[in-house]
Protein backbone atom coordinates (compact mmCIF):
# COMPACT_ATOMS: atom_id res chain seq x y z
CA UNK A 1 0.00 0.00 0.00
CA UNK A 2 1.43 3.37 -1.01
CA UNK A 3 1.80 6.30 1.37
CA UNK A 4 -1.08 8.13 -0.33
CA UNK A 5 -3.36 5.11 -0.21
CA UNK A 6 -2.76 4.78 3.53
CA UNK A 7 -3.43 8.47 4.08
CA UNK A 8 -6.65 8.30 2.07
CA UNK A 9 -7.77 5.22 4.01
CA UNK A 10 -7.02 6.94 7.33
CA UNK A 11 -8.83 10.14 6.31
CA UNK A 12 -11.83 8.15 5.11
CA UNK A 13 -11.98 6.25 8.39
CA UNK A 14 -11.72 9.53 10.33
CA UNK A 15 -14.51 11.15 8.33
CA UNK A 16 -16.75 8.11 8.76
CA UNK A 17 -16.01 8.05 12.50
CA UNK A 18 -16.81 11.75 12.82
CA UNK A 19 -20.00 11.33 10.82
CA UNK A 20 -21.12 8.43 13.04
CA UNK A 21 -20.20 10.39 16.16
CA UNK A 22 -22.04 13.49 14.94
CA UNK A 23 -25.15 11.47 14.09
CA UNK A 24 -25.07 9.72 17.46
CA UNK A 25 -24.69 13.01 19.36
CA UNK A 26 -27.54 14.63 17.42
CA UNK A 27 -29.78 11.63 18.05
CA UNK A 28 -28.97 10.81 21.69
CA UNK A 29 -27.59 13.96 23.40
CA UNK A 30 -27.88 17.15 21.32
CA UNK A 31 -26.66 20.46 22.77
CA UNK A 32 -27.85 23.90 21.59
CA UNK A 33 -25.95 26.09 19.15
CA UNK A 34 -24.35 28.92 21.22
CA UNK A 35 -24.80 31.29 18.27
CA UNK A 36 -28.34 30.30 17.28
CA UNK A 37 -29.82 33.68 18.21
CA UNK A 38 -27.30 35.58 16.10
CA UNK A 39 -27.82 33.42 13.03
CA UNK A 40 -31.36 34.73 12.80
CA UNK A 41 -29.86 38.06 11.74
CA UNK A 42 -29.19 36.54 8.32
CA UNK A 43 -32.81 35.64 7.73
CA UNK A 44 -34.78 38.40 9.44
CA UNK A 45 -34.74 42.18 9.41
CA UNK A 46 -35.31 43.06 13.05
CA UNK A 47 -35.43 46.29 14.98
CA UNK A 48 -32.99 46.68 17.86
CA UNK A 49 -34.61 44.49 20.49
CA UNK A 50 -33.64 44.85 24.12
CA UNK A 51 -36.38 44.12 26.60
CA UNK A 52 -37.47 41.78 29.36
CA UNK A 53 -40.01 39.02 28.63
CA UNK A 54 -43.53 39.53 30.00
CA UNK A 55 -43.98 38.57 33.66
CA UNK A 56 -40.24 38.14 34.21
CA UNK A 57 -39.41 37.93 37.92
CA UNK A 58 -36.40 37.43 40.12
CA UNK A 59 -35.71 37.53 43.86
CA UNK A 60 -32.29 38.45 45.28
CA UNK A 61 -31.00 38.55 48.83
CA UNK A 62 -28.59 41.47 49.15
CA UNK A 63 -25.65 40.72 51.42
CA UNK A 64 -24.99 43.46 54.01
CA UNK A 65 -22.43 46.04 52.98
CA UNK A 66 -23.62 47.25 49.58
CA UNK A 67 -24.08 51.02 50.06
CA UNK A 68 -27.72 51.87 50.76
CA UNK A 69 -29.21 48.55 49.58
CA UNK A 70 -30.07 45.52 51.68
CA UNK A 71 -32.62 42.79 52.36
CA UNK A 72 -34.77 40.80 49.95
CA UNK A 73 -35.34 42.39 46.57
CA UNK A 74 -38.23 41.50 44.24
CA UNK A 75 -37.62 42.48 40.62
CA UNK A 76 -40.65 41.86 38.39
CA UNK A 77 -42.01 42.82 34.99
CA UNK A 78 -45.63 43.29 33.96
CA UNK A 79 -47.56 41.79 31.05
CA UNK A 80 -45.60 43.90 28.54
CA UNK A 81 -42.13 43.31 29.97
CA UNK A 82 -42.06 46.70 31.69
CA UNK A 83 -41.57 47.44 35.37
CA UNK A 84 -44.84 48.59 36.89
CA UNK A 85 -48.53 47.78 37.10
CA UNK A 86 -50.46 45.76 34.54
CA UNK A 87 -50.68 47.73 31.29
CA UNK A 88 -53.97 47.67 29.42
CA UNK A 89 -53.57 47.97 25.65
CA UNK A 90 -56.77 49.99 25.61
CA UNK A 91 -55.82 52.92 27.81
CA UNK A 92 -58.45 53.80 30.42
CA UNK A 93 -59.83 57.33 30.02
CA UNK A 94 -58.62 58.31 33.49
CA UNK A 95 -55.04 57.07 33.05
CA UNK A 96 -52.19 59.49 32.49
CA UNK A 97 -49.65 57.11 30.96
CA UNK A 98 -45.94 57.72 31.52
CA UNK A 99 -43.03 55.62 30.27
CA UNK A 100 -39.65 56.20 31.89
CA UNK A 101 -37.07 55.10 29.35
CA UNK A 102 -33.37 54.57 29.90
CA UNK A 103 -30.80 52.03 31.00
CA UNK A 104 -29.68 50.48 34.28
CA UNK A 105 -30.21 53.65 36.35
CA UNK A 106 -33.91 53.47 35.48
CA UNK A 107 -34.03 49.68 35.59
CA UNK A 108 -32.97 49.56 39.25
CA UNK A 109 -31.87 45.95 39.01
CA UNK A 110 -31.17 45.43 42.72
CA UNK A 111 -33.90 47.67 44.09
CA UNK A 112 -37.20 46.17 45.17
CA UNK A 113 -40.25 46.93 43.03
CA UNK A 114 -41.54 49.20 45.81
CA UNK A 115 -38.23 51.12 45.83
CA UNK A 116 -37.80 51.68 42.09
CA UNK A 117 -37.58 55.23 40.82
CA UNK A 118 -40.64 54.67 38.60
CA UNK A 119 -42.76 53.47 41.54
CA UNK A 120 -41.69 56.51 43.57
CA UNK A 121 -42.64 58.88 40.74
CA UNK A 122 -46.04 57.21 40.39
CA UNK A 123 -46.77 57.39 44.11
CA UNK A 124 -45.67 61.01 44.39
CA UNK A 125 -47.75 62.09 41.39
CA UNK A 126 -50.79 60.27 42.75
CA UNK A 127 -50.74 62.46 45.86
CA UNK A 128 -51.24 65.76 44.01
CA UNK A 129 -52.99 65.21 40.67
CA UNK A 130 -56.71 65.90 40.23
CA UNK A 131 -58.97 63.12 41.54
CA UNK A 132 -60.10 62.16 38.03
CA UNK A 133 -56.50 61.48 36.87
CA UNK A 134 -54.71 58.18 37.57
CA UNK A 135 -50.97 58.48 36.82
CA UNK A 136 -49.23 55.26 35.84
CA UNK A 137 -45.47 55.12 35.41
CA UNK A 138 -43.85 52.18 33.63
CA UNK A 139 -40.12 51.50 33.69
CA UNK A 140 -38.84 50.71 30.20
CA UNK A 141 -35.15 50.04 30.68
CA UNK A 142 -32.61 47.25 30.61
CA UNK A 143 -28.98 47.20 31.67
CA UNK A 144 -26.73 47.99 28.72
CA UNK A 145 -29.35 49.92 26.76
CA UNK A 146 -28.23 53.19 25.19
CA UNK A 147 -29.86 55.96 23.18
CA UNK A 148 -30.09 53.88 19.99
CA UNK A 149 -31.88 51.08 21.85
CA UNK A 150 -34.21 53.64 23.39
CA UNK A 151 -35.08 55.07 19.98
CA UNK A 152 -36.06 51.62 18.77
CA UNK A 153 -38.21 50.98 21.83
CA UNK A 154 -39.97 54.35 21.56
CA UNK A 155 -40.52 54.22 17.80
CA UNK A 156 -41.52 50.56 17.45
CA UNK A 157 -43.43 49.96 20.67
CA UNK A 158 -44.19 52.88 22.94
CA UNK A 159 -45.84 55.19 20.41
CA UNK A 160 -48.39 52.41 19.85
CA UNK A 161 -49.37 52.42 23.54
CA UNK A 162 -50.81 55.95 23.76
CA UNK A 163 -48.21 57.54 26.04
CA UNK A 164 -48.98 60.95 27.50
CA UNK A 165 -45.40 61.48 28.64
CA UNK A 166 -41.97 59.95 28.24
CA UNK A 167 -39.26 60.57 30.81
CA UNK A 168 -35.83 59.85 29.37
CA UNK A 169 -32.78 59.22 31.56
CA UNK A 170 -29.66 57.77 30.03
CA UNK A 171 -26.18 58.83 29.11
CA UNK A 172 -24.02 56.59 31.24
CA UNK A 173 -24.25 53.70 28.79
CA UNK A 174 -23.70 56.00 25.82
CA UNK A 175 -20.40 56.92 27.44
CA UNK A 176 -19.18 53.63 28.95
CA UNK A 177 -20.54 51.05 26.49
CA UNK A 178 -20.59 53.18 23.37
CA UNK A 179 -18.04 56.00 23.35
CA UNK A 180 -15.34 54.16 25.32
CA UNK A 181 -15.76 51.17 22.99
CA UNK A 182 -15.50 53.34 19.85
CA UNK A 183 -18.92 52.05 18.93
CA UNK A 184 -19.84 52.41 15.28
CA UNK A 185 -23.43 53.65 15.15
CA UNK A 186 -23.43 53.23 11.36
CA UNK A 187 -22.72 49.49 11.40
CA UNK A 188 -23.34 48.43 15.01
CA UNK A 189 -19.85 47.10 15.58
CA UNK A 190 -17.10 48.02 18.03
CA UNK A 191 -13.55 48.99 17.17
CA UNK A 192 -10.36 49.71 19.04
CA UNK A 193 -8.61 53.08 18.98
CA UNK A 194 -6.89 52.15 15.69
CA UNK A 195 -10.20 51.31 14.05
CA UNK A 196 -9.75 47.54 14.19
CA UNK A 197 -13.07 45.75 14.52
CA UNK A 198 -13.64 44.02 17.86
CA UNK A 199 -16.99 42.44 17.10
CA UNK A 200 -17.37 38.82 16.05
CA UNK A 201 -19.63 40.01 13.22
CA UNK A 202 -18.76 41.58 9.91
CA UNK A 203 -19.71 45.13 8.93
CA UNK A 204 -23.22 44.04 7.93
CA UNK A 205 -23.88 42.62 11.39
CA UNK A 206 -23.58 39.01 10.24
CA UNK A 207 -21.26 36.37 11.62
CA UNK A 208 -18.73 35.05 9.05
CA UNK A 209 -20.16 32.10 7.12
CA UNK A 210 -17.46 29.61 8.19
CA UNK A 211 -18.18 30.34 11.84
CA UNK A 212 -21.87 29.80 11.15
CA UNK A 213 -21.22 26.45 9.54
CA UNK A 214 -18.82 25.29 12.24
CA UNK A 215 -21.47 25.51 14.93
CA UNK A 216 -23.97 23.51 12.92
CA UNK A 217 -22.16 20.40 14.22
CA UNK A 218 -22.61 18.82 17.65
CA UNK A 219 -18.91 18.00 17.94
CA UNK A 220 -17.91 21.64 17.41
CA UNK A 221 -20.51 22.81 19.91
CA UNK A 222 -19.09 20.48 22.55
CA UNK A 223 -15.59 21.80 21.94
CA UNK A 224 -17.01 25.32 22.46
CA UNK A 225 -18.72 24.43 25.76
CA UNK A 226 -15.61 22.56 26.99
CA UNK A 227 -13.51 25.65 26.32
CA UNK A 228 -16.06 27.81 28.17
CA UNK A 229 -15.61 25.60 31.24
CA UNK A 230 -11.83 25.92 31.09
CA UNK A 231 -11.83 29.68 30.43
CA UNK A 232 -15.12 31.13 31.70
CA UNK A 233 -16.08 34.65 30.66
CA UNK A 234 -16.33 37.39 33.27
CA UNK A 235 -20.14 37.27 33.16
CA UNK A 236 -20.05 33.53 33.81
CA UNK A 237 -17.75 34.00 36.80
CA UNK A 238 -20.35 36.37 38.29
CA UNK A 239 -23.35 34.09 37.78
CA UNK A 240 -23.39 32.43 41.20
CA UNK A 241 -22.28 35.47 43.22
CA UNK A 242 -24.51 37.69 45.36
CA UNK A 243 -25.12 41.23 44.02
CA UNK A 244 -22.68 42.62 46.59
CA UNK A 245 -19.95 40.15 45.63
CA UNK A 246 -20.55 40.82 41.93
CA UNK A 247 -19.79 44.49 42.48
CA UNK A 248 -16.76 43.76 44.66
CA UNK A 249 -15.34 41.51 41.93
CA UNK A 250 -16.06 44.13 39.28
CA UNK A 251 -14.34 46.81 41.38
CA UNK A 252 -11.24 44.66 41.71
CA UNK A 253 -11.14 43.94 37.98
CA UNK A 254 -11.45 47.67 37.27
CA UNK A 255 -8.66 48.59 39.70
CA UNK A 256 -6.32 46.01 38.16
CA UNK A 257 -6.39 47.72 34.76
CA UNK A 258 -3.64 50.24 33.90
CA UNK A 259 -4.54 53.89 34.46
CA UNK A 260 -4.21 56.23 31.48
CA UNK A 261 -4.00 60.02 31.33
CA UNK A 262 -5.65 60.06 27.93
CA UNK A 263 -9.04 61.69 27.65
CA UNK A 264 -11.86 59.18 27.17
CA UNK A 265 -13.44 59.34 23.71
CA UNK A 266 -16.87 61.01 23.62
CA UNK A 267 -19.16 60.59 20.62
CA UNK A 268 -21.25 63.69 21.24
CA UNK A 269 -22.50 63.82 17.64
CA UNK A 270 -24.10 60.36 17.76
CA UNK A 271 -25.57 61.01 21.20
CA UNK A 272 -27.15 64.34 20.28
CA UNK A 273 -28.36 62.96 16.94
CA UNK A 274 -30.15 60.17 18.80
CA UNK A 275 -31.52 62.61 21.36
CA UNK A 276 -32.77 64.86 18.56
CA UNK A 277 -34.56 61.86 17.06
CA UNK A 278 -36.31 61.18 20.37
CA UNK A 279 -37.33 64.85 20.61
CA UNK A 280 -38.68 64.79 17.07
CA UNK A 281 -40.63 61.55 17.52
CA UNK A 282 -42.27 62.65 20.77
CA UNK A 283 -43.18 66.07 19.39
CA UNK A 284 -44.60 64.56 16.20
CA UNK A 285 -46.83 62.27 18.26
CA UNK A 286 -47.88 64.94 20.73
CA UNK A 287 -46.13 63.21 23.64
CA UNK A 288 -44.69 65.32 26.43
CA UNK A 289 -40.99 64.70 26.95
CA UNK A 290 -39.01 65.21 30.14
CA UNK A 291 -35.25 64.83 29.81
CA UNK A 292 -33.11 63.93 32.84
CA UNK A 293 -29.33 64.37 32.93
CA UNK A 294 -27.11 61.48 34.02
CA UNK A 295 -25.70 61.82 37.54
CA UNK A 296 -22.54 59.98 38.64
CA UNK A 297 -20.23 59.72 41.64
CA UNK A 298 -17.07 60.17 39.57
CA UNK A 299 -14.58 62.74 40.86
CA UNK A 300 -16.60 63.28 44.03
CA UNK A 301 -15.54 66.12 46.32
CA UNK A 302 -18.13 65.29 48.98
CA UNK A 303 -17.58 61.55 49.49
CA UNK A 304 -14.04 60.14 49.10
CA UNK A 305 -15.40 56.62 49.79
CA UNK A 306 -17.36 56.64 46.51
CA UNK A 307 -14.25 55.73 44.47
CA UNK A 308 -14.03 52.44 46.39
CA UNK A 309 -17.22 51.25 44.64
CA UNK A 310 -16.37 52.34 41.11
CA UNK A 311 -16.13 49.66 38.41
CA UNK A 312 -17.21 51.42 35.19
CA UNK A 313 -14.05 53.38 34.41
CA UNK A 314 -12.44 51.03 31.88
CA UNK A 315 -12.65 50.59 28.14
CA UNK A 316 -12.88 47.26 26.25
CA UNK A 317 -9.23 47.73 25.28
CA UNK A 318 -8.31 47.28 28.94
CA UNK A 319 -7.29 50.76 30.13
CA UNK A 320 -8.82 52.65 33.05
CA UNK A 321 -9.59 56.34 32.70
CA UNK A 322 -9.11 58.99 35.38
CA UNK A 323 -12.27 59.93 37.26
CA UNK A 324 -11.91 63.66 36.63
CA UNK A 325 -11.71 63.00 32.90
CA UNK A 326 -14.68 60.64 32.98
CA UNK A 327 -16.64 63.28 34.88
CA UNK A 328 -15.79 65.83 32.17
CA UNK A 329 -16.81 63.35 29.47
CA UNK A 330 -20.17 62.71 31.15
CA UNK A 331 -20.75 66.44 31.47
CA UNK A 332 -20.07 66.80 27.76
CA UNK A 333 -23.04 64.53 27.05
CA UNK A 334 -25.15 66.23 29.72
CA UNK A 335 -24.35 69.62 28.21
CA UNK A 336 -25.45 68.31 24.83
CA UNK A 337 -28.78 67.36 26.40
CA UNK A 338 -29.12 70.74 28.11
CA UNK A 339 -28.50 72.63 24.89
CA UNK A 340 -30.97 70.58 22.85
CA UNK A 341 -33.61 70.89 25.57
CA UNK A 342 -33.26 74.68 25.54
CA UNK A 343 -33.22 74.89 21.74
CA UNK A 344 -36.34 72.76 21.28
CA UNK A 345 -38.28 73.92 24.37
CA UNK A 346 -38.16 70.49 26.04
CA UNK A 347 -38.56 70.12 29.81
CA UNK A 348 -35.30 69.17 31.49
CA UNK A 349 -34.70 67.99 35.05
CA UNK A 350 -31.00 68.50 35.77
CA UNK A 351 -30.41 65.58 38.14
CA UNK A 352 -26.65 65.66 37.53
CA UNK A 353 -26.53 69.17 38.93
CA UNK A 354 -28.87 68.50 41.85
CA UNK A 355 -27.82 65.10 43.26
CA UNK A 356 -24.62 64.98 45.36
CA UNK A 357 -21.88 62.57 44.26
CA UNK A 358 -22.24 60.47 47.39
CA UNK A 359 -22.81 56.89 48.49
CA UNK A 360 -25.75 58.33 50.39
CA UNK A 361 -27.57 58.21 47.03
CA UNK A 362 -25.59 55.72 44.88
CA UNK A 363 -24.08 52.30 45.44
CA UNK A 364 -21.51 52.62 42.65
CA UNK A 365 -20.64 54.86 39.68
CA UNK A 366 -24.15 55.70 38.46
CA UNK A 367 -26.78 53.46 40.06
CA UNK A 368 -29.24 54.69 42.67
CA UNK A 369 -29.49 53.03 46.04
CA UNK A 370 -32.79 53.15 47.94
CA UNK A 371 -32.39 56.77 49.06
CA UNK A 372 -31.11 57.82 45.65
CA UNK A 373 -34.14 56.36 43.85
CA UNK A 374 -36.43 57.94 46.42
CA UNK A 375 -34.76 61.34 46.04
CA UNK A 376 -34.66 61.22 42.24
CA UNK A 377 -38.27 60.01 42.03
CA UNK A 378 -39.55 62.70 44.36
CA UNK A 379 -37.56 65.36 42.51
CA UNK A 380 -38.83 64.34 39.07
CA UNK A 381 -42.44 64.13 40.31
CA UNK A 382 -42.21 67.58 41.92
CA UNK A 383 -40.74 68.97 38.70
CA UNK A 384 -43.66 67.57 36.68
CA UNK A 385 -46.26 68.91 39.10
CA UNK A 386 -44.73 72.37 39.50
CA UNK A 387 -44.70 72.84 35.73
CA UNK A 388 -48.29 71.61 35.38
CA UNK A 389 -47.26 68.94 32.88
CA UNK A 390 -50.23 66.81 33.90
CA UNK A 391 -53.54 68.52 32.95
Amino acid sequence: MSKWSGLITSMTALIISLAIGEYGLRLLAPVPDPYEEYKKIIYFNRYIKSEYPPHYQRVDEIAPGLPGVQGTVNFTMNNMGFRGDHLSLTKPETEFRIFMVGASSVEGRILDDSQSVTRIIQEELSLDVPIHVVPKVYGVAKSGDASDDNISMIVHRLVQMEPDMIIWLTGGTDLTSRSLANYDYLHYTMADAQGNQLSQFDSSGKMPLLKFLAFDFQITRRIYYFREKLYPRTTDVFKNLSPKDVYLQAVELDKARPLTDEKPPVNLTAYTNNLLTIIGVTQAHGIQLVLVTQATTWNSTVDPEARNWHWMRSSPSGVRYREDLLDEAMETLNDGMRQLAAKHSVSLYDLADLMPKSLEFFYDDVHFNVKGAQTAGEGIATFILERNLIP
